[in-house]
């Protein structure tokens, strides 16, 4: 009751223009409960007191509104992430705290008292912050829900231009990490945003990072003080000791789970008996070590899906309609060893129309943004070799809102907590990809990170301050007022090199990027020579358009898409008009 208090009134009058320390102690009924101290060096209005207290006001005496530890938490968070104070304190004092704490925070408000005083501010502005504070109280008190929408709009308003600029580096290259970019760029807060190892079209919008390993990145971003690090490529995760292991030790906040907690996505078989384990609903499968093991797992029954076990950046995974595929594909992986030494899962191959769902997870909460769909095939009708994604659509209005409550029931929640109950940390993107099975949706499998070319599609459907978003979620608060989702259609259209998916052939030069008006492109595999754009990869381009309708907004992506040729250039025609009978 009385931290709700203490917060609202501290950040208020913080807000109004005071930006020193605040220590106010609440004594609702007698009971002495909360202090809330801010630092900053920040001045707001033109008003600098670097130091003020207030040891009592009249609005304290006013009903307090409920509000839990992690909400006051929420606050506190909120305003150094936004802010970057040099440092931001909240304590609980229980009454019966030992006297020797209450006797040094006493000393310290007097200490801050006396240099206040020294410092020679004016009643009138002291008159003014109060004044200030006592609107914002009487405009909030009765709605803790209220309290935290009018804090962010102080919060985005006040700090415009008296916030120090956050500094965000997002690691990766591909097209995923090149709409990641552009969202950070756009964020309301207008973060300064490194890459790497970045793209050169990455790096026409984000600062390249001086290093050329794992190790010297961390070495720079400690040198150069960053802010957040945002992991976009799944790789880092698990290499080495583990891309946020690694920031931990240093005390970079990064936006991506754990080295342990990423065994989701780089072992199918962890992922599968830890979906076992915590009861939630996903196919029958065995991993198997050779060949013979497998055939006699598959018992020529078909089709079948064949998993490698370990990252294979989206092509380890193929469903077999006959034993000659299957033959082909267990040859690949466990005769040539295409992706190295691993083991493989054969699984019961589920039916029905695919989904994919992206949670920002955050501890033992999550927020889901908008579900979409991707097309695995690389030939209209779904025909054709499995690739890793020649197209995506996005859109709230995939799944209905009974559909939605179920897998957050039956799937959401007890993986969040799983992930908690194995000791298992995680704070980043989790993509769930999703089997909308007769008898529910079922798990195929999880991704430590945001869907590659899903994350084209949802992103332009996203809105408001993701590089707040990710730096508090970082930092272990879910914030979900930062972000707001539209409800249009989202349309993405991969344009794959010559030869792709077994090969992709580079050099070709791309023209026709200049004419595209009415759609966004993101770069998954191209390089820049001479003022020239040239093919660089499997996946060269991602076309994405919005609309409010799905047709709408497939007809403008393929349209735009039409605009843009290379040489052996390969689209399907279909993204966002099949599987949507």
């Amino acid at each position: 009751m009385g931290v709700m208090a203490a917060a609202l009134l501290s950040v208020s009058i913080w807000f109004a223009g005071s930006t020193g320390l605040m220590a106010m102690p609440l004594t609702p009924r007698s009971k002495r409960s909360s202090m809330i101290c801010f630092w900053s060096t920040t001045p707001l209005f033109g008003i600098r007191t670097d130091t003020l207290t207030f040891s009592s006001l009249p609005a304290l005496s006013a009903p307090a509104l409920a509000m839990s530890q992690n909400e006051a938490t929420l606050f506190v968070t909120k305003a150094n992430s936004m802010f970057c104070a040099r440092e931001v304190e909240l304590e609980f004092l229980h009454p019966r705290k030992r006297t020797d704490d209450r006797n040094r925070r006493a000393k310290e408000r007097s200490n801050m008292n006396k240099k206040s005083m020294k410092s020679g501010k004016s009643s009138s502005q002291k008159s003014c912050i109060v004044r200030c504070c006592s609107k914002v109280w009487n405009a909030l008190r009765g709605n803790s829900r209220e309290i935290f929408s009018t804090f962010s709009l102080l919060i985005r308003k006040f700090s415009i231009n008296d916030r120090r600029v956050i500094k965000i580096v997002v690691v990766g290259k591909g097209g995923r990490e090149h709409a990641l970019v552009r969202a950070l760029v756009e964020s309301e807060s207008k973060p300064r945003v490194f890459s790497f190892p970045g793209s050169d079209a990455i790096l026409q919008l984000a600062e390249p990072v001086q290093a050329k390993d794992l190790p010297g990145l961390l070495t720079w971003m400690k040198e150069n003080a960053i802010d957040l690090c945002v992991a976009g490529e799944e790789s880092y995760l698990v290499k080495d000791q583990g891309l946020a292991n690694l920031c931990e030790e240093v005390g970079i906040p990064c936006w991506g789970p754990h080295k342990q907690s990423a065994q989701l996505e780089a072992s199918k078989e962890f992922a599968k008996l830890f979906l076992q384990r915590h009861a939630i609903p996903t196919g029958a499968a065995v991993a198997v070590d050779d060949i013979d093991q497998a055939r006699q797992a598959i018992g020529g029954i078909y089709p079948t899906v064949l998993k490698f076990d370990g990252l294979a950046a989206g092509k380890g995974v193929a469903v077999c309609e006959d034993e000659a595929a299957a033959e082909a594909f267990l040859e690949e992986v466990l005769g040539r060893r295409r992706f190295g030494r691993g083991r493989l899962l054969v699984e019961e191959c589920l039916t029905g129309p695919e989904l994919s769902i992206f949670a920002a997870v955050v501890d033992d909460q999550a927020l889901v943004f908008t579900p979409a769909r991707d097309y695995k095939r690389a030939l209209d009708g779904d025909l054709g070799p499995n690739t890793g994604g020649m197209g995506a659509v996005a859109s709230r209005q995939l799944i209905d809102e009974p559909m939605m409550a179920m897998i957050q029931e039956r799937i959401i929640q007890p993986t969040i907590r799983g992930l908690n109950k194995d000791g298992l940390p995680y704070r980043g993107f989790l993509y769930f990809g999703l089997m909308l099975t007769p008898d529910g949706p079922k798990v195929i499998e999880y991704n430590c990170r945001f869907g590659d070319p899903e994350c084209q599609a949802v992103m332009p459907l996203v809105s408001g301050d993701m590089a707040e978003f990710c730096l508090a979620g970082a930092k272990g608060i879910l914030q979900k007022d930062c972000l707001t989702f539209s409800d249009d259609w989202s349309v993405c259209v991969i344009l794959a090199s010559s030869g792709y998916p077994e090969i992709s052939r580079n050099g070709d030069e791309i023209t026709g990027l200049e004419e595209v008006s009415n759609a966004r492109v993101y770069h998954a595999g191209t390089k820049l020579v001479d003022g020239t754009w040239l093919t660089h990869g499997g996946r060269v381009l991602a076309v994405v358009a919005k609309a409010a309708d799905r047709l709408t907004a497939a007809q403008r992506a393929h349209a735009e898409a039409k605009k843009i040729s290379f040489a052996g250039s390969q689209r399907r025609s279909d993204i966002g008009i099949a599987s949507f009978s």
